[in-house]
């Protein structure tokens, strides 16, 4: 099956339930993002509330991460971080 179609795709606007601040955001549940504010890299598992809830590539605990300090990032280098197995 085409991983496109069992992404399932996280509303591109969003309002943040504590700031009432609207952003668009390119998170998608299944995709890999950047944590800025750690610098990990991780799967998105789910957002909730303006938190995006990720686990590490290579697995291990989930973290949650600021919708705003998490962007997406491309194969290349998801693929390079999962081979080393580190964030």
């Amino acid at each position: 099956m085409d991983q496109s179609t069992t992404e399932e795709s996280v509303s591109t606007r969003t309002v943040d339930a504590v700031t009432g601040v609207e952003f668009t955001t390119g998170v998608v549940i299944g995709g890999v993002v950047r944590d800025s504010a750690t610098a990990r890299v991780g799967r998105v598992m789910d957002l909730i509330n303006g938190f995006v809830y990720l686990r590490p590539l290579s697995g291990g605990l989930e973290w949650d991460a600021r919708v705003e300090a998490v962007r997406p990032i491309g194969g290349a280098e998801a693929g390079a971080r999962s081979r080393r197995g580190r964030p």
